[in-house]
């Protein structure tokens, strides 16, 4: 499979002027970037004319990353993101999968210098061939079905060839077209298999580099042949993890992290080499780290230093005499005159998206609904303004922010609960709660109080009231508070998740006594199974149920009390209950009232109002998001963003539609205009809640009649008969909900 590079896809960012070495606080500052957040009104996200159905990904191009490249380019290799940087640009350009990659969870990555191409490999074993104009995908190895594990582990070229070192054993296939030459596979004793993690090749065999040892192959026998493979140096304790010739000698890196010199069978220890990593061959001769230091290592084991930072770095490439090091939460750094290079991006991975007075934040730490906490590689929070990412200074493994006021509450995963007010930073003291207690999460009410769950198993929430008051509210059951849905009568849907996974739905209310458990019993909540991953409410007051298997809603929440009937409400699609046999992970309400829900295999369903139509449904094989298993969902109403995370970080998507206005607003149309080849959707913002649009051609036919939930319209340019209107002038005419014409406009069709 072949795709394009869209070369729109990429941004420059250069971060930094001048390079203090390990100081990041003082790098901050230079740049202009406040260490302390003050909230203030911010449009993010909400670039109008940005067409609906637009996808981006939020990858951090800050965590530690592999480099490979060539004298004219380098590339960032992370675990789940890539870029390049230009030597004679001086930029920094991303590469994802809008871009044509196969997805974002690489293992190994090399760059071909005569065939001019990335080599790119993934944990299923699929691989990426990255050329300057084009992406071809190969999936020979994922779609062979009699390996067992397919993981490439490193990748070399010899002799034009690019030899693939993985858990199967060896493949071979050549550079330039990516078709599979030969393989060396069950080399292993009488046979086996054995994981190969590196490769080398002498003038008359090839050696192995394995956790066992190192096998060696005499190029001149049938290699395919397991008897024509020797196992040796299997004395040293772990095996070896990579290896390079040099010269006439073979150098190996041990498990042990010490580095040997092999010859023939023999492997000796380099003495004083031990925490080695990044083994590396350039035209300069071959070159290694250890801590934060480059040496160059002679072919008789004898090594000197050439490089030494006081900062750490998680590898290094070298062209001419410029070091150019991944240096973690800076990017590329260039030695000769300290500048670090990255695309824009969150700090570290996006584990969980959060929304606070139309601010969007990026959080390291997410506790998901089993118990298992996902936190990334980085601690700090980040947050978007106008499209650029920016680092904050929140405590480490932030989960949520909420404000009140001028106070800005900020949730922590083992450190507890802190303020920012007058844009100084301190932690409150909890009465009764350790200093390094997890907070579970913030969640504001309809009188402007916030709820604060922990996690342990006391029986109460805190609330946080406007004057920023602390107080225990006693509920009786409550247990690991996870996530709260609050409805118009500030009823408390409160999701609880204990450590092991054991999930229960209950209902409070501090005013009016309510405090209930929903139930899979009739009348007491009547659900198909009592396994809940994720609850969500609606603008029709509808909460809807995420469970193991299906979704359900219970109809007007705010009605419930400690004595009414309670009965989920299981939607049908297509004959059948909704989405049956799906374990539903994520869910998000739109203001139009479509259901956006993950699902755990399947990817990403978006149903219209009550699950009775289905809008999209997006995997990962027809669209951009890099895996079927969808981690959180959170919908920003102000831009119409469906802020999507996934096990390998943050995507988002850009839906039809947007938060209602209170009142109609002055109308904003795009495309406007719409030209011949335009096949997305206009766009109509400005509206308010129920407002009906009419929308005729200069003759004053009408070609759509529409009212409206939230505060924008997509329409498809299909008219009343399902034809794409005739090009001209066309008028836009607005009611609101209680039939007063308010607002026009107008917009062409060329």
């Amino acid at each position: 499979m072949k795709q394009k590079i869209n070369s729109n896809h990429f941004q420059k960012l250069e971060f930094f002027d001048k390079f203090l070495k390990g100081n990041l606080d003082s790098l901050w500052k230079i740049v202009g970037i406040s260490l302390i957040f003050v909230l203030i009104p911010l449009i993010a996200f909400s670039q109008s004319n940005i067409p609906v159905g637009t996808w981006k990904t939020h990858h951090s191009y800050l965590d530690p990353a592999k480099l490979t490249g060539s004298d004219q380019t380098i590339f960032h290799v992370g675990e789940e993101s890539l870029f390049y940087f230009s030597i004679s640009s001086q930029e920094a350009n991303p590469i994802t999968k809008i871009d044509g990659l196969y997805g974002h969870d690489f293992t190994t990555a090399t760059f071909d210098s005569q065939s001019k191409k990335l080599i790119l490999a993934y944990s299923d074993g699929t691989i990426d061939l990255v050329g300057e104009n084009d992406i071809i995908t190969i999936n020979t190895l994922r779609n062979n079905t009699q390996l067992e594990s397919k993981q490439i582990n490193s990748i070399k070229i010899i002799d034009q060839n690019a030899f693939l070192a993985g858990n199967y054993g060896i493949g071979i296939i050549d550079a330039q077209s990516g078709r599979f030459i030969d393989s060396y596979i069950n080399i292993g004793t009488n046979g086996s298999s054995i994981p190969i993690n590196d490769i080398a090749e002498a003038e008359n065999s090839f050696y192995l580099a394995t956790d066992l040892g190192i096998l060696i192959g005499n190029k001149s026998t049938n290699l395919k042949d397991f008897r024509n493979w020797t196992l040796s140096n299997s004395a040293i304790s772990g095996g070896f993890k990579e290896i390079e010739r040099i010269e006439n000698s073979l150098i190996a890196l041990g498990n042990d992290t010490n580095l040997y010199l092999v010859r023939g069978t023999d492997a000796e220890l380099i003495f004083g080499t031990e925490n080695s990593q990044s083994l590396k061959s350039f035209s300069s001769g071959l070159y290694f780290q250890k801590d934060n230091k480059i040496f160059k290592i002679e072919s008789s084991g004898s090594f000197r230093e050439v490089y030494a930072s006081s900062s750490s770095f998680s590898d290094f490439h070298l062209i001419d005499n410029d070091i150019y090091l991944s240096v973690p939460g800076l990017g590329i750094l260039k030695s000769s005159d300290a500048t670090f290079y990255s695309p824009t991006g969150p700090n570290t991975k996006i584990q969980h998206f959060g929304i606070d007075e139309n601010i969007i934040f990026a959080f390291p730490t997410f506790r998901d609904i089993s118990g298992g906490v996902r936190q990334s590689s980085g601690a700090a929070s980040s947050q978007i303004v106008e499209g650029i990412w920016q680092r904050l200074d929140f405590p480490e493994h932030a989960i949520a922010s909420q404000s009140l006021g001028e106070l800005q509450y900020i949730a922590t995963r083992g450190d507890g609960l802190w303020l920012i007010e007058n844009e100084s930073l301190s932690k409150i003291s909890l009465q009764g709660l350790p200093e390094n207690a997890s907070i579970r999460l913030l969640q504001k009410d309809n009188m402007g109080q916030i709820w604060v769950g922990i996690e342990d198993n006391l029986s109460r929430l805190l609330k946080i009231q406007a004057d920023g008051s602390i107080e225990n509210v006693a509920v009786q059951g409550l247990n690991f508070p996870q996530k709260i849905q609050v409805d118009p009568a500030g009823n408390l849907w409160i999701l609880q998740s204990n450590n092991s996974g054991f999930t229960v739905l209950r209902v409070f209310n501090e005013d009016s006594g309510l405090n209930r458990v929903i139930s899979t019993a009739n009348n007491q909540g009547g659900l198909p199974n009592g396994v809940i991953q994720d609850i969500g409410l609606d603008r029709e007051n509808r909460l809807w149920i995420g469970l193991s298997t299906g979704i359900v809603f219970i109809p007007n929440a705010p009605s419930v009390n400690n004595s009414s009937s309670i009965n989920a409400i299981q939607p049908l699609f297509e004959n059948a209950a909704l989405l049956n046999g799906e374990s539903i992970t994520a869910i998000a309400t739109a203001p139009d009232l479509s259901l956006w829900l993950g699902t755990a295999t399947n990817g990403l369903w978006n149903f219209s109002d009550q699950g009775t139509v289905l809008l999209n449904h997006f995997t990962r094989q027809n669209s951009p998001i890099y895996s079927n298993e969808i981690v959180n969902l959170t919908f920003d109403d102000r831009s119409g963003e469906l802020l999507i995370v996934l096990p390998e970080g943050g995507i988002t998507y850009r839906t039809g539609t947007i938060g209602s206005f209170e009142t109609l607003e002055p109308l904003k149309i795009y495309p406007n205009p719409v030209r011949p080849d335009f096949n997305g959707l206009l766009s109509i913002e400005g509206l308010s809640d129920f407002a009906e649009v009419k929308i005729t051609n200069s003759s004053g036919r009408v070609v759509l009649s529409k009212q409206v939930r939230g505060g924008k319209l997509s329409w498809n340019l299909l008219d009343n008969s399902g034809n794409r209107p005739l090009s001209g002038v066309y008028l836009v005419y607005v009611r609101d909900e209680f039939g007063r014409e308010r607002v026009a406009g107008k917009f062409v069709i060329i």
